[in-house]
């Protein structure tokens, strides 16, 4: 491997009165270029100052290396004969246009160069390098490296130019059919195909250049800066279109993309400042949200507080935190204390984990705390049966409209609810009067107390349980009538499932009949009774409170 000499350093004033200022300064450049037959040797004497190029000022350092034996004297040779004997549609060379890091000594980026050549290219390729120096628009050097590569592959076997460029060798079979070898000297060089085509390898090359530059920054005392990373990528923008030297005094192409940097680099200042205050504004909607979920996290509080029964109250079982602008409401205490129940995200409610009464109660609680008069619920159908409940209940209305059976039959429920309610209270109202002298003798006067029974209803459900536990009903069939032939039976609840299914017809509230199992069933399932005794089931139905 040969070293080219140095040539002579530009001068500022030598550049400046060339007209070769660039705009843009020293920037993280890498671009792989190629050129095609006819190209190769014009480029390469552009690239040391050679021929008429001679004049040029801003060559710092060339050199040459892996040449064959006919070319090591003079590089152009090398080029000039790929131009003759390359094919026709044939690449002549690759090219690495690579920006240098300006911190660095003209020794340094000599060593720099010399050394990402060795780790890139060894011995495999012919290749030819050019360091570039020239100023900024800043006064500050802004060197750049043109390294151009063959792709032909030095095998140590020594060939003239004309065979050097031709086809390689490879295996053939002659006319007899046999299979001869390949020999590989009296073929060309092989190409190395891992440029052509390769449309990663730009993106590889730049990753090792970058990760190579700033090692060997580090290792003189520089911070590593470079980033080779696209504008989207680095959040700057679009890109600055390359200004280009001036070619002639009065360039309007050039005046005209040094305007448009301009324009991109105030643009980019505007987008600053606007991403600053965009960023400013989020923070300031984050910090009203959370003000806003803590507030109607104490109101939630305060409503739990001012409640007659707190301690059935679930909302009042229940602790708040307030997390990135959400309240979620955990358990306090039991089994599943520190567990979430409910998340308030401001306009929507939303249930942790599986839906439970207690839950639906809470909900809908902290819903009627927020003012709200009515729900649009979505989720499961349990959920909905037990929100539909317990918002009926709150006096909140459903505005979901397939929900409308659904809400007429929860109402005809907490009638019967209500109903069984006041005979409750009619019990405690007639309990309540006797003291307990008169109780002490109601226990001697079982007529009377008979008689007192048959004026309060409550009072004749309790009796009516007391005898059935005597009589070893089952627990689930307590506090209804018994009826014990099923007739007239269509469509009712299971209550209890035996030797025989307990059935709670819908036209008679409170009373239960036997039928014979035809099917597997399950409290709660409501079913269909047909003539032939025959059982359908409906739908999956909860368990409605016992008339007890």
């Amino acid at each position: 491997m040969t070293r080219g000499q140095g040539a002579s350093p530009p001068t500022p004033q030598s550049i400046a009165r060339r007209g070769r200022l660039k705009l843009s300064g020293n920037s993280s450049h890498f671009k792989l270029k190629h050129g095609g037959v006819g190209r190769a040797r014009k480029h390469a004497a552009y690239a040391i100052g050679a021929g008429k190029y001679s004049s040029r000022e801003d060559v710092l350092f060339f050199g040459t290396g892996n040449m064959p034996a006919w070319a090591t004297d003079d590089p152009l040779i090398f080029w000039q004969a790929a131009d003759t004997h390359e094919g026709e549609d044939g690449r002549t060379y690759y090219e690495q246009e690579i920006a240098l890091p300006r911190e660095l000594t003209e020794e340094q980026l000599r060593e720099l160069v010399e050394t990402w050549i060795d780790h890139d290219i060894g011995a495999r390729h012919p290749y030819l390098y050019s360091i570039h120096m020239k100023l900024a628009d800043d006064g500050l050097p802004n060197p750049h490296l043109h390294l151009i590569i063959s792709d032909r592959t030095m095998d140590g076997i020594e060939r003239p130019p004309e065979l050097f460029f031709k086809r390689p060798s490879t295996r053939y079979r002659d006319r007899k059919g046999q299979l001869h070898e390949a020999n590989p000297t009296k073929g060309g060089a092989a190409k190395d195909r891992r440029w052509a085509g390769n449309k990663k390898i730009v993106e590889e090359l730049r990753s090792k250049w970058q990760e190579f530059a700033n090692r060997f920054l580090v290792e003189h005392g520089h911070e590593p800066r470079l980033d080779l990373r696209s504008n989207a990528e680095r959040g700057l923008g679009e890109p600055e279109p390359k200004i280009g030297p001036e070619k002639r005094k009065g360039d309007r192409w050039r005046s005209q993309r040094v305007d448009e940097v301009k324009a991109i680099r105030q643009r980019r200042r505007r987008v600053r400042v606007l991403g600053d205050e965009i960023a400013t504004t989020k923070q300031e909607i984050r910090t009203c949200r959370r003000e806003r979920a803590r507030q109607d996290a104490n109101t939630c509080q305060d409503a739990s507080r001012r409640n007659q029964r707190p301690h059935r109250s679930p909302l009042g079982a229940m602790r708040a935190e307030v997390r990135r602008g959400r309240t979620v409401y955990r358990w306090g205490r039991g089994a599943a204390a520190g567990l979430a129940a409910l998340v308030d995200r401001g306009d929507l409610i939303t249930l942790a984990g599986k839906p439970s009464t207690h839950k639906a109660r809470a909900l809908v609680e902290l819903a009627k705390a927020k003012g709200w008069p009515s729900l649009v619920l979505t989720g499961s159908p349990e959920f909905k049966r037990l929100a539909v409940r317990e918002a009926l209940r709150e006096g909140l209305r459903v505005a979901n409209p397939e929900l409308s059976v659904l809400v007429k039959e929860e109402e005809i429920q907490m009638q019967q609810h209500a109903s069984r309610a006041d005979l409750a209270r009619q019990w405690l109202m007639t309990a309540s009067r006797i003291d307990a002298l008169e109780a002490a003798k109601l226990k001697e006067d079982p007529e009377r107390l008979q008689r007192l029974f048959e004026n309060a209803p409550e009072a004749r459900q309790w009796a009516l349980i007391q005898r059935q536990k005597a009589d070893g009903v089952p627990e689930a069939l307590l506090g209804f009538q018994i009826d014990r032939e099923a007739q007239g039976v269509t469509q009712g609840t299971v209550r209890h499932v035996g030797k025989k299914i307990w059935i709670e017809p819908h036209d008679r509230p409170g009373h239960v009949v036997p039928v014979t199992p035809t099917m597997p069933v399950r409290p709660g399932q409501r079913v269909a009774v047909h003539p032939d005794g025959q059982i359908e089931i409906l739908q999956d139905w909860e368990n409605t409170p016992h008339p007890r």
